[in-house]
């Protein structure tokens, strides 16, 4: 299949998943190499002082780090997915979509009202989500994830 049969916001959005998982795999790393930087000697104290704790510690640690490259691998396959126009990717979109609306909501009301650039994200996420969803809904591109298919390798 050529790109120019493939709809423009499904390339958009294709690219953004892919852009998306990288992301969150560099979050992710990052993440784990600040809180281990920033908490290494209470982390070391913890471990001499209470075991038990120091353990939970670790474990919640790996339990979000594998989350968030659960994450990352999902986008990929929704990127995929949306780029080969294959229903799965529809699906996954729409449900990240769904899980994300809320997040932008409570970005956007939970902060302060001095922080604009947290209620500019939540803004954001918001929009993206309902503009995501509402493109994946309209008739025209909702029948072409029904009718074309990625091929069989």
């Amino acid at each position: 299949m050529d790109a120019m049969k493939r709809p423009i916001g499904t390339i958009f959005l294709s690219v953004t998943a892919f852009l998306m998982s990288i992301g969150l795999a560099v979050y992710a790393g990052f993440a784990v190499k600040t809180i281990t930087s920033n908490l290494r000697d209470v982390i070391y104290l913890n471990a001499q002082a209470n075991p038990v704790q120091f353990i939970l510690a670790v474990g919640l640690l790996a339990l979000a780090l594998s989350s968030l490259l659960t994450l990352a691998c999902i986008s990929c396959a929704a990127g995929r997915d949306l780029w080969l126009l294959r229903a799965r990717g529809r699906k996954l979109a729409l449900t990240t979509m769904s899980l994300l609306l809320p997040l932008g909501g409570l970005i956007r009301f939970a902060s302060h009202p001095a922080v604009f650039l947290a209620r500019c994200i939540g803004d954001g996420i918001i929009s993206f989500c309902i503009v995501t969803v509402v493109y994946l809904f309209l008739p025209s591109i909702r029948a072409r994830f029904r009718t074309e298919t990625a091929p069989v390798r």
